[in-house]
């Protein structure tokens, strides 16, 4: 049987006692309330479309797992990625939840759900999506948190309007 790197994290964090569903490790610190608000900051600079602020979230060497794509390797091609995103769309609305926060030592696991709304510059055409994310993320040594992996998919295929 094969596992994938969420599976395995979650299994770990189980068999080693660290499973907290957005509580605390300790009393000084409520990481619900960290991640949430850096997603929020993170909704947005997508909603800015603000390549420069996005990256801040970012390792150097994180993985972006975008739906029905290859992955990208590094926040090099994740910029590329991000640049070449709003030189063809206008987000016009984003909102993204946090739904839980797992964390065990300097490790994290968040996820959420998220929708959006972006018109493509050069037709016009409108896109709804919504969908869920998953990241990991590490404790820097300022105590900031970043982003190694991310992962998105959607509910559905995106509704068009014409």
């Amino acid at each position: 049987m094969r596992f994938g790197w969420a599976t395995a994290f979650i299994i770990l964090m189980l068999t080693t006692g660290s499973f907290k569903l957005g509580w605390a490790e300790s009393p000084e610190e409520d990481y619900f309330a960290v991640f949430t608000a850096s997603n929020e900051n993170y909704i947005r600079l997508v909603a800015a479309g603000d390549v420069d602020g996005l990256m801040k979230h970012y390792a150097v060497d994180a993985i972006q797992m975008p739906p029905g794509a290859p992955t990208i390797y590094g926040a090099k091609k994740i910029r590329e990625s991000w640049e070449a995103y709003f030189t063809e769309f206008e987000v016009l609305e984003a909102a993204s939840f946090m739904d839980d926060v797992v964390v065990t030592g300097d490790t994290a696991f968040a996820y959420g759900h998220y929708t959006s709304t972006a018109r493509r510059k050069a037709d016009g055409t409108i896109y709804h999506e919504s969908g869920r994310f998953a990241e990991s993320d590490r404790r820097l040594e300022d105590g900031t948190w970043i982003m190694m992996v991310e992962i998105w998919n959607y509910d559905q295929a995106a509704d068009l309007e014409d």
